[in-house]
């Protein structure tokens, strides 16, 4: 996996403010490709909380599983809806995110060409076995071209032994879609769904998903769904 960049450390003669604004940005640079976002300001953050979001809950909660294996865990206090766009599976037929709802939904958005990628899907699957009589579903969605279906499909069963179905949308617009405002583009990203579509936390860059604080964090989630 990728290490993250560091941006340079401001002078001492900086204003605290441009410091503080500079810690900030360096924590966000963690991110596998996702360098920079932008901070939210308090007044969104409290109209988000007034409006009675999962993301907006989660400020307050699924905050506490961001570290060890998941320090890259994001909250976001308005995260951009559940994209509609057409995804294919193994079969060639055309669904949507929506048909997953009534569970919780990790989707993961990668590629058979992202070398991170290909490392966490295996931790993807064993999740997605633990949790299968559990309530959660891991939706992975490739986005290789249309003509490497197959390839990605092959990939995708050799490393999750077939615990994991094959989704495609090879138009590469999902990443695009799943974007927040001031977000970087950049796969893997990890999108974890409450029963009802709703954004409760996402990871850019590869992750253990099979690690004790991923379990922390999908318990979290299906005691509270």
């Amino acid at each position: 996996m990728t290490q993250p960049h560091t941006p340079k450390k401001p002078g001492k003669s900086l204003l605290p403010a441009i410091a503080g604004l500079a810690i900030v940005a360096g924590l966000i640079a963690g991110v596998y490709v996702l360098s920079s976002a932008t901070s939210k300001p308090k007044a969104e953050a409290s109209a988000s909380l007034a409006s009675g979001t999962a993301a907006a809950a989660a400020q307050s909660g699924y905050g506490r599983f961001a570290t060890g294996a998941l320090s890259r865990l994001q909250i976001i206090a308005s995260p951009p809806a559940q994209p509609d766009l057409p995804l294919y599976g193994s079969d060639g037929a055309p669904t949507q995110l929506a048909a997953f709802r009534g569970k919780a939904t990790l989707v993961n958005v990668w590629a058979t060409w992202c070398a991170p990628c290909i490392s966490e899907m295996p931790t993807l699957a064993a999740l997605a076995t633990e949790y299968r009589d559990r309530g959660l579903l891991v939706v992975p969605v490739s986005i290789d071209e249309a003509n490497k279906a197959s390839q990605a499909r092959d990939v995708l069963k050799g490393l999750s032994g077939g615990a994991l179905d094959f989704y495609i949308e090879p138009s590469k617009q999902l990443p695009v879609a799943l974007l927040p405002k001031g977000g970087a583009l950049g796969v893997p990203v990890t999108i974890l769904y409450d029963s009802q579509g709703r954004e409760i936390a996402r990871l850019t860059g590869g992750a253990d998903w099979a690690s004790p604080q991923a379990h922390a964090l999908i318990d979290a989630a299906l005691a509270a769904s």
